[in-house]
């Protein structure tokens, strides 16, 4: 490829690099788009209990993704500058996930107190994120960390 060509469309991003520049762009509208989303899916794991209780597991998770989805991208964050080894990139995947998982599962199961009763159902209600939490932490670290994790890789068969 001449220059004037490379200059005119910019320079070829890898997938990772255009998946985590989409990300970055839209993240307000994605982060919406998945805590109504998380919503909707654990009310209707509630469904067999009726319309207060799917109302009520809906609730509690719109309440619990909207306070993780922010707080627990900021742990993501912090632990992935610590990250010194190609193996410690599992760190910031596994321990906002985990967090996630076992604060939904805390929200749905006892509720919030004066505010929301506990869902009917929390092991299901909790299922959804775990299955969700478990599929975009990786491939958000991946996304955002992408050059990082590549030049530990290059590193590592160098040496």
């Amino acid at each position: 490829m001449n220059n004037n060509t490379e200059l005119e469309q910019g320079p070829q991003l890898s997938h990772a690099s255009r998946i985590g520049n989409f990300i970055v762009r839209n993240k307000a509208a994605i982060a919406a788009t998945g805590v109504l989303g998380m919503g909707a899916v654990s009310g209707l794991m509630n469904v067999r209990h009726g319309l207060d209780e799917v109302t009520n597991a809906a609730i509690n998770q719109i309440i619990h993704s909207g306070i993780s989805a922010a707080t627990l991208m900021k742990i993501h964050e912090l632990l992935a500058k610590r990250v010194k080894t190609l193996a410690a990139e599992v760190v910031p995947v596994v321990i906002p996930a985990a967090l996630t998982t076992a604060i939904c599962y805390t929200i749905h199961k006892f509720g919030i107190p004066y505010l929301r009763e506990p869902s009917a159902e929390p092991a299901l209600s909790t299922l959804p994120t775990a299955v969700v939490i478990a599929l975009i932490m990786p491939v958000y670290h991946v996304a955002h960390h992408s050059k990082r994790i590549s030049d530990k890789i290059h590193h590592l068969f160098k040496n």
